[in-house]
């Protein structure tokens, strides 16, 4: 019995390897990071600062003594990290009504280390697809999740475009997802809000010159 019980906590906080820089916990998945969807194990590149990264997990966890199999949704999970540190990535909690409960109510079901501390992280459930498979295309969650928060990763940084456009405007937060701008567009008019009335003029005439 104490052999069963030792086997099964060893299984369930061993590591996965990836490329010797990310290590998921078995039963975590790592679906993309920064908007690149990753396929192979050397994909990961994590970069100083800011990462995001799309996590799930499906596998076994304790209940009442027993082991039961669970599917968690896909999170989007935001980290500042050391790229050239040795990141883990594992559930917060083994016990299945402890990460059952999280989820349902939308909090984190993740645990991020570095050198043998906790990062701070910011989670988020991927809103599913309206359909009867809603998470059979993540990588296509993805790519919609970013452009409808107009989300660009500069260098470390992740910047909201969206969110700066209603800043600088004084404006209401809009309803983005009515209308998913492009990078391009909301980074025009974020530039033009901010340009004095005389750049703005200097603008109008280069804009006409290029016509």
């Amino acid at each position: 019995m104490k052999r069963t019980v030792l086997v099964f906590v060893l299984s369930f906080f061993s590591f996965v390897s990836y490329a010797g820089v990310v290590e998921l916990a078995q039963g975590v998945d790592i679906h993309s990071v920064n908007g690149e969807k990753i396929k192979n194990a050397e994909d990961i590149q994590l970069v100083n600062g800011q990462n995001q990264l799309v996590l799930s997990f499906g596998g076994k966890l304790i209940e009442s003594g027993k082991k039961e199999h669970y599917s968690a949704p896909p999170y989007v999970v935001v980290a500042t990290l050391d790229s050239s540190s040795k990141t883990k990535i594992k559930l917060n909690s083994k016990r299945l009504s402890t990460i059952t409960k999280n989820v349902k109510s939308g909090t984190d079901i993740f645990e991020i280390t570095q050198k043998g501390k906790d990062v701070s992280t910011t989670q988020e459930i991927l809103p599913p697809a309206d359909t009867f498979l809603p998470y059979s295309n993540i990588e296509k969650l993805v790519k919609e999740y970013n452009q409808e928060r107009g989300l660009i990763f500069e260098s470390g940084t992740i910047r909201e475009l969206q969110k700066e456009l209603d800043q600088v405007q004084a404006k209401p937060v809009v309803d983005v997802k009515a209308k998913a701008e492009s990078e391009a567009s909301l980074q025009l008019k974020i530039w033009y809000s901010r340009a004095t009335e005389e750049e703005r003029k200097d603008f109008q005439r280069w804009m006409i010159e290029q016509q």
